[in-house]
């Protein structure tokens, strides 16, 4: 670039050109990488160049600001305008700059911990300035509104029945619901249970049925039966102040089949980890959540018809005319008052996704020391 700039007519217009290209291409990549992150399982550089319509498109956006006397404003701007990444930013800009010039050393395990969440953050960059986010470490799901911010608690997927990070849009909620028992539960948990003990079923308003829906007497003959294919049947359990989804769902498509929901285990939100599901979210003030979404629907007068179907036990679908994103992220950390806190690593995830970032283990000297 210095020969081409400095000494014009040295360089070809052929090995000009190739610059040009290979300069363009890092910068579009730089940008891509800012904004959906480096390492998106979501979004891998080949769907990124197929994206069209109101998805970021970096061509479009560095062609806009070719114009501007600040190349750099415009590349930066790519990234996540979300107040959590601008927060972990500016503590990476401290520690960067400001402990350095202060002849402090840098604490890189911090660092590094600020990185790797802040491309966590570029995963669920969706712009949205009202949404839900559910955070697995932190075991807390934020719902934020035009000029409010709420604070839930949540129950999570334990480390063996993890809760997966995704993004997707609340779309209705369901009062009373009936719950569909997951194959998984139903043959290895469910069953064994009922063999033992055939009023068990009962006792927790639980019913088995073949793939066609006829219903499946519980007796000891009928669940040997069962338990030899329990492919071939499924288990629902009914509407009631202990279903196991509670009194409210909140449905979400997604391609894990999880949804976040009411539970009548309320005492599991006095835990400090809470982490106990087999992969749905639990939120503690389900009927609250709820209001709060009507309200934001424009429909503040069907809180009171959601409360009366809540307390009667009735189903009854509310269907959302404005869809909130929802985003279940996986930050082991944020900023609060300018420092660091730290959520720990409940499925253990923070060590393979700095590996792919750095490609090297931490240095043996990592505190923050003068």
């Amino acid at each position: 670039m210095h020969a081409m700039l400095d000494t014009p007519g040295k360089v070809s217009i052929p090995l000009q050109a190739r610059y040009d290209i290979l300069l363009t291409d890092a910068i579009l990549n730089l940008m891509n990488n800012l904004h959906y992150g480096k390492l998106n399982p979501e979004f891998p550089a080949s769907r990124i160049d197929a994206l069209t319509g109101t998805k970021f498109q970096a061509d479009a956006a560095l062609l806009a600001g070719m114009g501007q006397k600040d190349l750099l404003s415009v590349i930066a701007a790519a990234q996540p305008a979300d107040k959590l990444y601008r927060a972990m930013q500016w503590r990476m800009h401290m520690l960067e700059g400001q402990l350095q010039g202060d002849c402090y050393e840098i604490p890189e395990a911090e660092v590094r911990k600020l990185a790797i969440n802040m491309e966590r953050l570029r995963w669920s960059n969706t712009g949205d300035s009202v949404y839900i986010q559910v955070n697995i470490p932190s075991y807390t799901l934020i719902y934020r509104a035009p000029d409010s911010l709420y604070r839930f608690k949540v129950v999570v997927g334990k480390p063996e029945t993890p809760t997966p990070t995704l993004v997707s849009a609340i779309t209705y909620m369901t009062t009373a619901p009936e719950w569909k028992v997951p194959a998984k539960i139903f043959a290895r948990e469910l069953l064994p249970k009922a063999k033992k003990d055939t009023a068990f079923l009962e006792n927790n308003h639980l019913a088995i049925y073949d793939l066609k829906g006829n219903f499946v007497q519980p007796t000891a003959a009928n669940l040997a039966l069962v338990s030899k294919t329990p492919a071939i049947y499924f288990a629902r359990q009914s509407a009631g102040c202990d279903n196991a989804l509670g009194l409210l769902v909140f449905r979400f498509a997604n391609a894990y089949d999880i949804y976040l929901h009411d539970t009548p285990e309320q005492a599991l939100f006095k835990r400090k980890e809470r982490a106990f599901s087999h992969g749905c979210i639990r939120v503690e003030q389900a009927e609250k959540l709820g209001s709060l979404l009507l309200s934001y629907d424009g429909a503040k007068a069907r809180t009171g018809l959601l409360h009366r179907d809540i307390t009667t036990y009735t189903k009854q679908n509310f269907v959302l005319k404005k869809p909130v994103t929802i985003k279940i992220t996986y930050l082991t950390c944020m900023i609060k008052d300018g420092e660091l806190q730290d959520f720990g690593d409940p499925y253990q995830l923070d060590h393979s996704l700095e590996m792919a970032m750095y490609g090297t283990d931490l240095p043996l000297s990592t505190s923050l020391k003068k």
